[in-house]
């Protein structure tokens, strides 16, 4: 048995990192599968919100959910904003559309400033 496995270390390796590499891709394939979902969301409530007004086609914005806007009542961009709602940031373009999914419109728009800090966060700003 000690021969054999002298004899085939090679190939012992070989097989066993085939099977490692064969696992991480399925895997990493399996968690962009999960992202998926979100791309569709996202895809489906720029239609809605495209109804509405043009929006930047070279890039998708990120999409945040307000969950409570008693958070932002010192946000004028935020007022008349519920529960449920979406803002789409356009981080290019630097544009912020408030839309209700519930009434589907646009509440508001405004442009943005996103400062990044010394530790790289960012920082979204609505301008006024």
């Amino acid at each position: 048995m000690k021969r054999f496995i002298k004899r085939n270390i090679l190939v012992i390796l070989i097989v066993i990192i085939l099977i490692l590499t064969f696992f991480a891709i399925f895997f990493y394939t399996k968690s962009i599968r999960i992202k998926d979902p979100n791309t569709a969301e996202i895809k489906s409530l720029i239609k809605k919100v495209g109804k509405h007004m043009v929006l930047p086609e070279s890039e998708l914005p990120a999409v945040s959910t307000i969950s409570d806007p008693e958070f932002f009542k010192n946000e004028v961009f935020f007022n008349g904003a519920q529960a449920g709602d979406k803002v789409l940031i356009y981080s290019k373009t630097r544009k912020a559309v408030l839309f209700s999914v519930s009434k589907e419109r646009i509440i508001n728009i405004a442009p943005v400033r996103i400062d990044i800090d010394e530790n790289n966060q960012q920082t979204i700003k609505y301008s006024f």
